[in-house]
This record gives structure tokens, C-alpha cells and sequence, in this order.
């Protein structure tokens, strides 16, 4: 087919980031990448522990407990 592209390993490409450098891994602590991963995962792992552990009992007839949600496969 005229549309597909080849690879050819041969070819020039950029030459690659250097990761150990002021310029790369100074712009990830100034910008607190690192701690705003973090933050985003501690409220994702909350929302998945509230959904787990959530009492759904109902509540006008005093039943209440924990819910295991049925897997479906």
C-alpha cells in the first residue's frame, strides 16, 4: 500500500534527553510534579476505599453494614 510508512532504523533522529540534568530534573522539583502525582493518587485510592467500605444499609429500618459489590465476569 502507498499509505503505509516503513521504519527504517538507519534513519537520523533527535538525539535523546538527557535525564540527569538541572535543566530536566530541576524543572520536575520546582513544579512539584512529583508531589502532585502523590495527592492525586491518595484522592483516587480514597474515592476506590469510601466505594469499598461505603454503608449503603437503609436506614429506616436500622439495617446497615459493610457492602461487598458482586463481580461480574
Amino acid at each position: 500500500d502507498e499509505d503505509e510508512v516503513e521504519y527504517n532504523p538507519r534513519e537520523p533522529h533527535a538525539p535523546l534527553t538527557q535525564l540527569d540534568t538541572p535543566e530536566y530534573a530541576g524543572a520536575i522539583k520546582n513544579d512539584l510534579v512529583i508531589e502532585k502525582l502523590l495527592a492525586q493518587a491518595g484522592i483516587r485510592l480514597a474515592a476506590v476505599l469510601n466505594w469499598l467500605f461505603a454503608d449503603y444499609g437503609d436506614e429506616l429500618d436500622g439495617t446497615s453494614g459493610l457492602r461487598v459489590p458482586e463481580l461480574v465476569f
